[in-house]
């Protein structure tokens, strides 16, 4: 008797059952299955599959997927390409043809696509963007300061229209090595012209007054595809309020925070993607930090005529010395990372190396194979965002996740849990002992054996110019008082620190201060090692659904081999962590989502005093109690 099943079961039944001998295709995807010979039409369809079963074939050996799972991996793909080609007919009409890309498109800086259409990698691309400074000019109209470019080259490509495909047709995009030392921020892919939404990121970017006319310009009806995602400081794929977002067949490898993360980004298809190995070779955190201190320092600070001034005029008392101006320090360290980027060979990296010269596992807070969460970026500890938000309809719960057919192995993290500073003021607020970025200055590390200060050029760096800061603001020029509020307001080093730092052989007395020792290098809440992570979503679907009549599940998302390197506290006599998640290790982690299912997890190591948590689901509130309380406030 015949009966109607889709294309993709028709498929897999020609390939798994003989004895029916041929299923004629229809129009809209319907099939029959019927007895006789196999017609034209579904001698096309045949080979339309071995064709789709060749392109998953490779990712599906890899993942250790069976017979079973390999032919519905195939049906799928089969059936995303085809829808795929109806959009392109229709995207084609506003814009014709494919953009075809090669390393040279990528020489003056970022690729930003602000026009709907295909664009396809013809090589491999090794983002290494205007030489030989790597940084955009500080009065480029096309790679904005207020635009996130303030940070540097932020990622390869941005995707800010409507309408586009991202075919990397099998070829690799990553960050070449000589970039990846001096851009410590970076994703290949950015989903929008800028990494931050408006007001929010590391000062002074998220300074209302210094971009008061900000926006973000977000990329929708996306598919990237066929891409090899390689070495990157911080994410693969990255973006803020998307919509119609599709990434699969692809590999991610060589990250050090996550291979995709998307804030507040609905209708995301993430499918037959592999991720792992993550970077085993990353420059610590103290080299972000000098990158951007003598960024804002010497190229922002000592750039600014209203500035340069104040900076050479301003002494800064260090280890008993009272001649060095905040210009002198700020040069010093510039000189210094320079010789440090400079070269490869440590016997020429200068003073900086025994500070900055340890690659390894990278020292963030957190390490994500899929991290999918609310606006903003995910900096706090879990749960931390609160509810009242979706219970009063300003921000709805995020709909249309579908995550299928994943690989996530092979996650090597080693969160430092620096001790930070804080100090109540006048106002009843606390501020952190911290650089204009808000990067920690981390005093326990720079001291000597009987507690003295002794520093370096990159802390020295963090004193000259909040030294420089307050000067400018004292002064009698606006327009350098003006100039500091924009860029170095959120420098904080206290008299406290001062003059520990100008004797030079007295010690510092922590009881003046209040100590944190649960974030990272920017204070962000250490969370450990997390194979997927979902906050705040409406059924998200994770997973091919086994059937009613199957008693396995589908192993349609592998995490395996997650290792936390974190260690014990730095100094538990001085400051250890309540309830610290730092060298935890987790498959999922959900907040607010419902309905998870289909994952296959395995072979986690935790750090010193961490935990395993195979699957963590936090609900504040479930989808039926939201609904009661739409329909109580409806009355």
């Amino acid at each position: 008797m015949p009966y109607a099943v889709t294309m993709k079961f028709a498929i897999i039944a020609i390939i798994a059952l003989p004895m029916i001998e041929a299923a004629i295709i229809h129009s809209g995807h319907k099939a029959q299955l019927t007895s006789g010979h196999a017609d034209a039409q579904m001698l096309k369809a045949n080979k339309k599959f071995e064709d789709a079963l060749k392109a998953v074939s490779a990712m599906a050996d890899k993942q250790k997927r069976t017979e079973e799972e390999k032919s519905i991996m195939a049906a799928e793909y089969l059936e995303d390409e085809e829808e795929l080609m109806a959009k392109q007919k229709k995207w084609t009409k506003a814009r014709s043809g494919t953009t075809l890309l090669d390393q040279s498109d990528f020489a003056a800086g970022t690729f930003q696509i602000t026009e709907s259409g295909t664009y396809k990698l013809v090589e491999d691309v090794a983002f290494l963007p205007n030489g030989p400074t790597y940084t955009p000019a500080l009065t480029s109209e096309t790679y904005k300061q207020g635009d996130g470019y303030f940070l540097g080259f932020f990622a390869a490509v941005t995707i800010e229209t409507d309408g586009v495909v991202f075919n990397c047709d099998g070829n690799e995009i990553s960050m070449h090595t000589d970039f990846h030392k001096r851009q410590r921020f970076f994703s290949v892919i950015e989903l929008a012209s800028r990494p931050f939404i408006p007001n929010a990121g590391p000062p002074p970017l998220s300074n209302p007054a210094m971009n008061p006319d900000a926006e973000i310009r977000s990329g929708t009806d996306v598919t990237i595809k066929n891409c090899f995602f390689g070495l990157t400081s911080h994410h693969s794929i990255h973006g803020n309020n998307n919509e119609g977002i599709d990434i699969r067949d692809s590999t991610f490898y060589d990250f050090e925070v996550g291979a995709i993360a998307l804030n507040n980004c609905h209708g995301v298809f993430i499918r037959r993607n592999d991720i792992g190995p993550s970077l085993s070779s990353a420059w610590p955190a103290t080299l972000s930090q000098a990158v951007f201190l003598a960024h804002m320092g010497y190229t922002i600070g000592m750039g600014d005529s209203s500035l340069a001034p104040v900076f050479a005029s301003t002494i800064v008392p260090l280890r008993g010395v009272s001649t060095q101006t905040a210009e002198n320090v700020v040069t010093t360290l510039q000189t210094q990372l320079t010789s440090f980027l400079d070269n490869d060979n440590a016997d020429l990296m200068g003073e900086l190396e025994p500070l900055l010269n340890h690659p390894g596992n990278p020292d963030g807070s957190a390490m994500y194979g899929i991290l999918l969460h609310k606006t903003a970026p995910a900096v706090g500890e879990f749960g931390a965002c609160p509810i009242e938000e979706y219970l009063n309809g300003t921000e709805p719960l995020i709909s249309g996740t579908r995550i299928r057919w994943m690989d996530i192995r092979d996650f090597g993290l080693n969160p430092e849990a620096w001790i930070s500073l804080h100090q109540d003021q006048s106002d009843g607020s606390s501020r952190q002992v911290q650089g204009p970025a808000g990067a920690v200055f981390r005093a326990t590390h720079w001291e000597g054996e009987s507690g003295e200060y002794v520093g370096n050029a990159l802390s020295d760096a963090h004193i000259a110019i909040a030294t420089m800061y307050d000067a400018a603001i004292n002064g009698d020029d606006e327009t350098a008082q003006q100039r500091a509020a924009d860029y170095f307001v959120a420098a904080y080093v206290p008299q406290e620190i001062r003059d520990w730092a100008e004797s030079g052989t007295s010690t510092l007395d922590y009881s003046q201060f209040n100590l944190k020792c649960d974030g990272d290098a920017m204070s962000h809440f250490n969370k450990g090692v997390v194979g997927i992570r979902l906050g705040y979503q409406e059924n998200p679907r994770m997973g091919p659904r086994p059937h009613a009549w199957r008693d396995h599940r589908r192993r349609g998302i592998v995490i395996r081999s997650l290792t936390n390197h974190g260690v014990a506290a730095e100094n538990p006599d001085l400051c250890e962590p309540v309830g610290y998640q730092g060298n935890d290790v987790r498959a999922t982690r959900l907040t607010n989502c419902v309905d998870v299912r289909g994952v296959d997890i395995g072979n986690f190591v935790p750090g010193v005093g961490g935990t395993i948590a195979n699957s963590e689901n936090f609900e504040t509130l479930s989808k039926m109690e939201l609904d009661r309380l739409d329909h109580l406030q409806s009355d």
